[in-house]
């Protein structure tokens, strides 16, 4: 039997919730895997797919003062470039700790409209760094977006 990659995304997602894992190190989590991400989505993207993520980015910008279309348009954009990595095993790992992130209501504590405008601009870098196929830059942008957002976490949660 070969496992497929919807049985592991369950399985990560059970142990996320069933351990009640911290907001931060969800965080965390991601700051370790996303640059990856960020750097293999440099290096494959095609046109489309930039222009989706524009799209996304858009859509980001433009839902600042709404908490809730902000936090669904950061998951999609987000989720979009793990699509773009084509890493099957990372996607597989992301995608669950994406879901539980968006659903946490301790994300809305530090998701003030002054760190939705970092948000905006952290996520502007990476665009930029994606446009130019930029691998090393995606990384870094993405890496500084997460760890950023994970320390404002670990500060929150006291």
């Amino acid at each position: 039997i070969v496992p497929r990659r919807d049985r592991l995304v369950h399985l990560v997602d059970i142990f996320v919730r069933a351990n009640d894992v911290s907001l931060s190190s969800l965080l965390d989590c991601r700051a370790a895997i996303e640059p990856m991400m960020a750097r293999l989505a440099a290096r494959h993207m095609e046109d489309a797919e930039i222009k989706k993520l524009e799209v996304l980015h858009q859509s980001f910008i433009d839902s600042a003062d709404d908490l809730l279309t902000y936090r669904k348009i950061n998951y999609e954009w987000h989720l979009q470039i793990a699509r773009i990595s084509r890493n099957e095993p990372l996607m597989a790992l992301i995608e669950p700790i994406l879901n539980v992130a968006l659903e946490s209501t301790a994300y809305e504590s530090v998701t003030t409209p002054a760190n939705r405008q970092r948000a905006i601009a952290a996520h502007t870098d990476v665009m930029s760094a994606l446009r130019a196929r930029d691998e090393a830059g995606a990384s870094l942008a993405m890496e500084a977006h997460l760890t950023s957002y994970s320390r404002l976490t670990r500060e929150a949660e006291g």
